[in-house]
């Protein structure tokens, strides 16, 4: 028995260690940033579009979350929020806009039919319509 408290003690380490240096690691090197946000008409729910990156990944991700009150609180773990897009992309080419409290748009600019990846659409009484156009937002220039 002697010997699992000589093994033993150094495998958590070594557990601990690389847990706590994979999040410190993503931390350092992936990024995720809220581009947009946009409350309903009722101000009951809130959709985000964000965008994440990470140095030693292939791409940007954009995704749309919809978030019901109170948002501080709100999770898709929980049950008051969920995913209802993703795009392996730039999150700027994603833009959403409540037509009512019970329709949601989201448009994907330049986009083809099959590249984003639908979740949902209808969540909690709310219906998600979801536009691709072949136009590529412009780029602002750098003066």
């Amino acid at each position: 028995m002697k010997w699992l408290r000589w093994f033993g003690l150094p495998a958590v380490a070594a557990v601990l260690v690389f847990v706590v240096g994979s999040f410190g690691l993503s931390s350092i090197f992936c990024r995720n940033e809220v581009t947009q946000k946009v409350l309903s008409p009722s101000g009951r729910y809130l959709a985000e579009v964000s965008g994440g990156y990470c140095t030693f990944g292939p791409d940007w991700d954009a995704d749309v979350i919809i978030r019901r009150r109170p948002f501080i609180l709100s999770n898709p773990h929980l049950g008051n929020a969920s995913y209802v897009f993703s795009l392996n992309g730039m999150p700027s080419r994603v833009r959403v806009r409540w037509v009512s409290d019970s329709e949601l748009v989201v448009e994907c600019q330049g986009c083809r039919d099959k590249e984003p990846k639908v979740w949902k659409e209808q969540w909690e009484g709310i219906f998600i319509h979801y536009l691709t156009t072949r136009e590529v937002p412009a780029v602002p220039s750098p003066h």
